[in-house]
């Protein structure tokens, strides 16, 4: 559909929220100039980001390696003074993810699991009105379980270990690119 816009800006951890990305709702349409909805992050398949945000916050991190990579870097960009929006106006067309399907993937429940609180632990002190550290915590527990029970429920039981090796590697700080490795605490989180 030309007219809906299928990726719109998040406010992060907001404090009366179900969820870590609280969706801001951005109307498609033309005006001149155009108009910009001001989020906290954006989506990476289609961004426009000034030299001056990376010559004052650097690059990607790393760690991430991938998922929640530029909702890191946009968090960044906001602390160090720069501002995130959405443009109502539709400049790309993205046919959608092709990476990754809803269930049963165990590269995206892995980096999925970890990098989400890799996220949080870097921008937990945001100002508010956002939830505060133990109850962020909370959350993240609550959300890593039920990822871990939905794919556990559908049989997809590697990607519901690979929930569970996420949030071990992520307590243990073990970033990067995932490595298959004997994990001892994971008996403990089953």
């Amino acid at each position: 559909d030309r007219n809906k816009v299928q990726t719109e800006g998040v406010r992060f951890n907001p404090k009366k929220s179900k969820t870590f990305f609280e969706v801001i709702s951005t109307p498609a349409m033309v005006t001149n100039p155009p108009t910009t909805t001001e989020v906290d992050i954006v989506n990476g398949c289609a961004v426009m980001i000034s030299k001056r945000v990376f010559d004052r916050i650097g690059l990607i991190d790393e760690r991430f390696f991938l998922i929640c990579e530029e909702s890191d870097f946009c968090l960044r960009a906001r602390r160090a003074g720069f501002r995130c929006g959405v443009i109502t106006e539709a400049l790309v067309w993205h046919k959608g993810s092709q990476s990754f399907r809803r269930s049963g993937l165990r590269v995206q429940r892995y980096y999925d699991a970890r990098n989400l609180l890799l996220l949080i632990a870097k921008h937990g002190r945001l100002p508010e009105p956002r939830r505060g550290r133990l109850r962020t915590l909370v959350a993240y527990l609550k959300y890593a379980y039920a990822r871990w029970e939905h794919e556990a429920d559908a049989g997809c039981r590697d990607a519901a270990e690979a929930v569970l090796e996420g949030v071990h590697d992520a307590i243990l700080r073990r970033f990067g690119p995932h490595r298959r490795a004997p994990r001892a605490g994971l008996t403990l989180l089953r």
